[in-house]
């Protein structure tokens, strides 16, 4: 089986003008995954606006979302985007069946979106 042809895309946090506050991303069932990696983007902080985001993890998808403490080694958050461009969320060895990533928009609005990939485990197959 070929790995990278089985890599899954995935749509954490819709492309969208994101107003103050957090936004909650999909809930990404990671049991067919060995890792997942998140691409944070800030297309437009407009007026001086800024970005955080983080990883959260829950049993069911959802209820009990509890922010990633980052002893799996995951790359668990990101602190104060401030200029347009992007930085990097990463699950290594999931500790929970469901993950999502969890943005908060600060200052003012802005055009932000977060995409993904997965790695998929060689004996799970990958559905869409």
């Amino acid at each position: 089986m070929d790995a990278l042809a089985q890599v899954k895309q995935i749509d954490a946090v819709k492309a969208d003008a994101h107003a103050i506050g957090a936004i909650n991303g999909n809930a990404i069932d990671t049991t067919q995954y060995d890792s997942l990696a998140f691409n944070v983007v800030l297309s437009d902080k407009g007026s001086a606006g800024t970005l955080d985001a983080k990883l959260q993890h829950s049993d069911d998808g959802s209820d009990g979302w509890a922010d990633d403490d980052g002893t799996s080694k995951n790359i668990k958050a990101i602190t104060q985007l401030t200029a347009n461009g992007s930085a990097r969320l990463a699950i290594h060895r999931p500790i929970k069946k469901y993950y999502r990533v969890v943005i908060t928009v600060g200052t003012n609005a802005v055009d932000a979106y977060v995409s993904g990939s997965g790695i998929p485990k060689f004996d799970v197959p990958v559905t869409y």
